[in-house]
């Protein structure tokens, strides 16, 4: 299992929205695809013991996905992505002490995402904002992880994450720069964007195969 101590350091993707296709059909098949995508994420979020199970499962469903999707360029998929999200799954782990059922990345159209999390040890709970900044490369991302940092305890059910994340850029959220990823470079493939459903594939430099990421739209903290 790959770690990234403390904190999340996932590279997310701007993703490809799928094309409005006149056969109804294959509009069809791409809800049934999304629901067992999310059917198969959702059932395994905190899961940490079977990472490569999963995604034997949910590669054969995200590659027929991509098969009847359009791809667009980064500048075309900004709208979507733009926003709040919620991580459902990934084969990345994130460290000790994360609750992977409080895994969140906020993206803006200003070049940089933050990845917000809580990580629990003992009756402590910690804020984690992993920032990173990204780079339109046409057909992908390229990112760097500028700064990481942890607040003492968790926002209440119902905050608002753009606006968190706005107030911890204009640096209105007191917090404690952390060691973590800073300075690690990777590369983002697009795979898929609605209104609804995200699926990211990339990795850090360096590294061999992609990352898989199943993210569902969210506007704020869950309960």
């Amino acid at each position: 299992m790959k770690q990234l101590t403390g904190t999340l350091a996932l590279g997310f993707a701007l993703m490809g929205l799928p094309l409005q296709a006149s056969d109804g059909g294959k509009d069809s098949r791409v809800d049934e695809l999304k629901d067992e995508i999310v059917a198969i994420a959702s059932a395994n979020t905190s899961r940490v013991d079977n990472f490569s199970q999963v995604r034997m499962q949910l590669q054969p469903l995200v590659d027929e996905l991509l098969a009847i999707s359009t791809d667009r360029s980064e500048a075309e998929k900004i709208n979507q992505v733009e926003g709040a999200w919620r991580n459902l799954w990934s084969d990345l782990g994130f460290g000790p002490g994360t609750n992977y059922e409080q895994v969140y990345q906020v993206v803006s159209r200003d070049g940089y995402y933050y990845n917000i999390s809580e990580s629990r040890f003992g009756v402590l709970k910690f804020t984690g904002f992993l920032r990173g900044a990204y780079t339109d490369e046409g057909d992908f991302l390229a990112i760097e992880f500028t700064n990481n940092d942890i607040r003492f305890g968790f926002p209440e059910p119902g905050t608002d994450l753009v606006q968190l994340a706005t107030d911890f850029e204009e640096g209105q959220l007191k917090s404690l720069p952390v060691p973590g990823p800073i300075g690690v470079t990777g590369v983002l493939i697009n795979a898929y964007v609605d209104d609804e459903l995200r699926i990211v594939t990339g990795n850090n430099s360096g590294e061999m195969g992609q990352d898989l990421f199943i993210l569902e739209r969210v506007d704020s903290i869950l309960p």
